[in-house]
């Protein structure tokens, strides 16, 4: 056992941290996540944590950048990979599908799009590329060698509206889309991408009592949204 843990382990003595028994789970987690995941799924779960411990104090950091777990500035985080130095534990608790996106009036102006190709003649809404902070959110040179966006934007949410509001095509989670019935999948068959979330801690850390509650918490709610999350009924084609 390491000293954090030995630390954080007393103080939950001392506030009545033990999760079982007659005391109540009290104190501060810090949760970071990325914010695609932390809007559109486990930001309406979360609350459901914490009306099962009240006197826990919850803070969800929900920001398109990396926290720092080494500076503390986050006990726990869901992350798109995972640190390559470090005593951690690393843990996948999903993978996650993306698929091209068009809302169904920008689609309905244009050609049908029936093979990859056609997608470079297309405008496309992505990230901005020098601020892309993690090699798993450049979608684009994936998809189509030298594919750039022409409407960028930091946010995946700011992302989700310019592509509901007819710009062009996006790529976005799956679990996200699906909420708009005014946003049609593209070649949904062939054009499928798969990203993975982990969830990452302190190795000296994942063990103390509120920290643990919430990771089991975290691993149960994303195992149950596995057909979610990796489009698992996404079918081959779609009306629009």
């Amino acid at each position: 056992m390491g000293p954090a843990e030995m630390m954080a382990q007393e103080a939950d003595k001392l506030l009545g941290e033990v999760g079982t028994g007659s005391f109540a789970l009290s104190g501060v987690v810090r949760f970071s996540v990325p914010e695609g995941f932390g809007n559109f799924f486990i930001g309406e779960k979360l609350p459901l944590f914490a009306k099962r411990h009240p006197s826990l104090a919850i803070e969800m950091v929900n920001i398109q950048q990396i926290v720092s777990l080494s500076r503390r500035e986050a006990d726990i985080s869901v992350a798109l990979n995972t640190p390559k130095t470090g005593s951690y534990h690393r843990e996948k608790i999903s993978s996650y599908a993306l698929y091209v996106y068009g809302s169904r009036q920008y689609l309905a102006e244009h050609e049908a799009i029936t093979e990859r190709a056609q997608l470079a003649t297309h405008p496309f809404v992505g990230y901005i590329e020098d601020m892309i902070f993690t090699q798993e959110l450049n979608y684009l040179g994936e998809l189509l060698p030298g594919l750039r966006a022409g409407y960028q934007s930091s946010s995946v949410f700011a992302q989700l509206k310019a592509t509901r509001a007819g710009f062009g095509l996006c790529i976005l989670p799956y679990f996200m889309a699906v909420e708009f019935d005014d946003l049609v999948p593209v070649l949904p068959a062939t054009v499928k991408i798969m990203r993975d979330y982990w969830m990452v801690c302190h190795s000296d850390m994942i063990n103390v009592a509120r920290i643990r509650l919430l990771a089991d918490f975290i691993r149960e709610e994303t195992h149950a949204a596995r057909d979610l999350l990796t489009a698992a009924h996404m079918p081959a084609a779609v009306e629009f």
